[in-house]
């Protein structure tokens, strides 16, 4: 098929999610480390009710939360609705659409372990030459954006005993 061609929407096709997904795509070291944690150990909590449906496994959030943010999404909404429109995230998660009330709470009761996890997993990434951490970049923030003449200090100015440190 040439690049141009079109196929007919309504035609069947036979072929999996794993098909979809590029062998070196990030999705799969997402998963692959995903797989090896110990959600236990790392301090996860997940809550569950005596009726409903049952609670997600922890790392299929783990993972849709390592996978948005390196794609940089943020809201819990967009993730959601990610989990119907990107093929990476649906084969991550194989298939589960969880809602954005679901995200947001395992993101506000598990926000520490979760930001072990991104340390870790960025640690586990450069040991394993994934990320070269050559490049460094600095935003534009401006420290006396708001200052003006009137409110400028300076060293010379300042009298320590004054000082508050």
């Amino acid at each position: 098929m040439k690049s141009n061609d079109r196929i007919d929407r309504n035609q069947f096709m036979i072929t999996s999610l794993d098909d979809m997904i590029d062998e070196n795509s990030n999705v799969r070291v997402i998963d692959a480390y995903v797989k090896s944690l110990d959600v236990d150990k790392l301090g996860y909590k997940v809550y569950t009710n005596k009726v409903g449906r049952p609670a997600y496994d922890p790392r299929d959030l783990i993972g849709l939360y390592l996978y948005s943010y390196m794609s940089r999404v943020m809201s819990s909404r967009m993730m959601e609705q990610q989990t119907y429109i990107n093929i990476e995230i649906m084969w991550l998660l194989n298939g589960a659409h969880p809602d954005h009330s679901t995200i947001a709470a395992f993101r506000s009761k598990n926000s520490q372990a979760l930001t072990n996890t991104f340390h870790d997993f960025t640690k586990t990434c450069i040991k394993l030459g994934l990320v070269g951490g050559s490049i460094v970049s600095v935003d534009g923030t401006k420290l006396r954006a708001n200052n003006n003449k009137k409110t400028q200090f300076f060293s010379k100015f300042i009298i320590k005993e004054n000082c508050t440190y």
